[in-house]
């Protein structure tokens, strides 16, 4: 969202002036409306994600691989063999539409910087 918005604002901006070109008028653009727009648009994106929240903690999960090699540096080892055991943590949510929900508002904010 922080990406998507201030290019939709210029890609706006510019189609404004040069629609105001092609009849020859002349426009004024105040950066400060172009600023509520920015505003606007990573508020709702903040709401999104303060309902996600709130609705859908996220969890820790963890998934667990075992790794058996030989241990070439340590010949004491019982048989060369020793087993390693990776941990990789991340947060992730119950239900799936959060990421539809995710995707898709990204996919708005493009298709608004193609008007």
């Amino acid at each position: 969202t922080l990406e998507f918005s201030p290019l939709i604002v210029k890609v706006a901006t510019i189609n404004k002036l040069m629609q105001a070109a092609e009849k020859l008028k002349r426009i004024t653009i105040k950066r400060n409306f172009m600023y509520e727009i920015v505003g606007a648009i990573c508020s709702v994106a903040i709401i999104l994600l303060a309902i996600w929240t709130s609705k859908d903690p996220e969890l820790l999960k963890q998934s667990y691989e075992l790794a058996v090699g030989n241990d070439e540096k340590n010949p004491s080892a019982s048989a060369g063999e020793y087993y390693d055991v990776d941990v990789e943590s991340f947060c992730a949510s119950k239900h799936m539409y959060w990421n539809y929900i995710a995707v898709g508002w990204n996919a708005i904010l493009l298709l608004c910087t193609l008007v």
